[in-house]
């Protein structure tokens, strides 16, 4: 097997390719949406959540979801 060889440079390069392909192809729902969200009623919605802010744990939320859109979130309490 040949030996691998690979720059700080060239290994930024591929991290930013990486991450920008990453980007183009996440185009999955939120956890908030649903099909039932389309009609515009005015109802606010508590839907339970998770936080991944800090990436290292994912911390309870309550989302409050008003015509398809977040209008307000706040910690679980209970989930700590």
């Amino acid at each position: 097997m040949g030996k691998l060889t690979m720059t700080r440079r060239t290994f930024a390069k591929m991290t930013a390719a990486t991450a920008a392909a990453v980007g183009i192809a996440g185009t999955g729902t939120a956890l908030a949406e649903s099909s039932a969200s389309s009609t515009s009623t005015g109802e606010v919605k508590r839907i339970r959540s998770t936080c991944r802010g800090c990436g290292k744990m994912e911390c309870g939320v309550w989302v409050y979801v008003q015509d398809g859109k977040v209008i307000r979130s706040e910690g679980d309490e209970a989930a700590f």
